[in-house]
């Protein structure tokens, strides 16, 4: 055999073991990716204020309110949930902690809960079932990364931030709803994206585990997406990640972070 085939035949065989390691983030792409979200939340967030003319203050002053009807919201979720259902899966309690303190939130302010479905996330709780991810045949890593995807709300306040977005758009006048109203659709989703992001920064297994979680959750949902970005959208910036990450673990060339 000759250099070429036998460099050639290292490089294949190379490949599947890149695959198969757990690959860390690299530093440069979580900044960039953390960057770019924060920016585009910033804008977003600039661009509604400006069609609801409120200050800054304001603003701050909507969140304050939007905070005590979240935590109205989470009691009265909670207390739903418990009448309904068992207490949630102590196994499945256990690596949610872990999750959190692994994000870097104190336990003693979120709890989780069964909810009885999908996963979800109120300002201080996550809400999923075991029996739902089973269901879906889940990998616990898939699970984690999915519950990643939750915690990622909580640390961004997005439900808070969508109650007080709400309460102003309830204030504003019928000729700024219309410029509003897309905005606010398109700050929807990207608070999905943000979530799904978030999950994958947290590693690279993560990111391929939270891909393939969702390529198993597309039989059980609705294929039409509304309060989220569709299913192949969510794919395709999951995928372009892991690719970020790969190249740039395996390169010293600069990497785009630009949205699919």
């Amino acid at each position: 055999m000759n250099r070429f085939n036998t460099a050639l035949m290292f490089i294949i065989c190379s490949i599947p073991s890149l695959y198969a390691q757990e690959l860390s983030v690299p530093q440069a792409v979580h900044q960039r990716y953390t960057h770019e979200l924060e920016q585009e939340h910033t804008s977003l967030i600039n661009n509604l204020l400006r069609i609801f003319d409120v200050s800054n203050q304001e603003w701050q002053e909507e969140l304050i309110q939007a905070r005590r009807d979240s935590d109205q919201e989470d009691e009265a979720c909670k207390a739903r949930y418990t009448r309904m259902y068992d207490r949630i899966n102590p196994e499945l309690e256990a690596r949610f902690h872990a999750l959190l303190r692994a994000q870097g939130i104190n336990g003693s302010d979120v709890i989780m809960i069964n909810n009885g479905g999908f996963p979800e996330a109120g300002k201080g709780f996550v809400g999923c079932s075991k029996h739902s991810f089973d269901s879906m045949k889940l990998t616990v890593k898939e699970q984690d990364a999915l519950l990643l995807h939750e915690i990622a709300h909580i640390i961004h306040e997005d439900v808070v931030v969508w109650n007080a977005l709400y309460s102003l758009l309830n204030k504003t006048p019928w000729y700024r709803k219309a410029a509003a109203f897309p905005l606010m659709v398109k700050w929807h989703w990207f608070k999905e994206r943000r979530a799904d992001l978030t999950a994958c920064l947290a590693g690279y297994s993560y990111a391929q585990a939270l891909g393939e979680a969702l390529r198993k959750i597309v039989p059980f949902s609705s294929t039409i997406q509304t309060s989220h970005p569709t299913f192949k959208s969510r794919a395709r910036y999951i995928q372009a990640f892991c690719e970020h990450v790969v190249s740039d673990a395996t390169t010293d060339g600069a990497v785009s972070v630009t949205k699919s």
